[in-house]
């Protein structure tokens, strides 16, 4: 049996006529649902930072207890070996988050495909969706009306560069994390081990999701 793909089974509803009139309702949620995922993933790539800063202040000595909640914890090699796994973890939900973004915007230009397609051809639904630094380009791209000029260019080459940091410069931050943790608490230590093949399980989920979300979409035949 062929598992059917989210077009195989929204293609019925939408000639369905009582369904379809569901779906135009849908729309707005499925936006809000964008926004929030945008706010959220924003959150995330804050807590990256402010994890990778922590592991430096720790592996500087800058710090010489941690508080967490009521809990004092003096033996900062704890610490030390579970902030590679919690930066992990929040890659992990960064590129969720990012193919959540993809897969909405996917069903959402599906739909007005299918119910508005002058509005689809037209490329103003774009503007329906809520603003963000990596999407800003693919909004302007169809609207610019003096060809490919220079400036769009560099435009379209920070935002690649900023994307591709995204998802690149956590894996170089992981790297470094664990050559800090084997250096400093050797190579027998089992819970950096521990921790080294659970970042590896979340990252390795995390490719997983961005070869799906590489699939989503191209105009408009989204996937998955």
């Amino acid at each position: 049996m062929i598992k059917e793909t989210l077009p195989d089974r929204l293609t019925p509803l939408l000639e369905d006529e009582t369904s379809r009139e569901y779906m135009k309702g849908c729309l707005s949620e499925l936006r809000s649902n964008m926004k929030d995922a945008q706010v959220e993933m924003r959150t995330l790539l804050i807590s990256m930072l402010l994890l990778l800063a922590l592991f430096e202040l720790l592996a500087r000595s800058a710090i010489s207890e941690v508080t967490i909640g009521p809990v004092k914890v003096n033996d900062l090699s704890l610490v030390l070996k579970a902030l590679p796994v919690l930066l992990a973890f929040t890659y992990n939900s960064v590129i969720a988050k990012m193919i959540l973004i993809m897969l909405i915007r996917g069903m959402h230009r599906y739909i007005i495909k299918h119910i508005a397609l002058k509005l689809f051809e037209s490329d103003i639904d774009l503007f329906l969706f809520p603003p963000s630094t990596f999407y800003i380009l693919n909004l302007l791209g169809p609207f610019v009306t003096l060809g490919v000029t220079p400036t769009f260019v560099i435009g379209s080459l920070f935002t690649l560069i900023l994307f591709l940091s995204v998802i690149f410069l956590p894996i170089g931050a992981e790297i470094y994390m664990f050559w800090v943790c084997f250096a400093r608490l050797g190579l027998k230590d089992f819970m950096v081990w521990f921790s080294l093949v659970l970042s590896l399980i979340l990252i390795t989920q995390s490719f997983v999701y961005l070869i799906l979300g590489f699939k989503i979409d191209p105009e408009t035949e989204f996937s998955l």
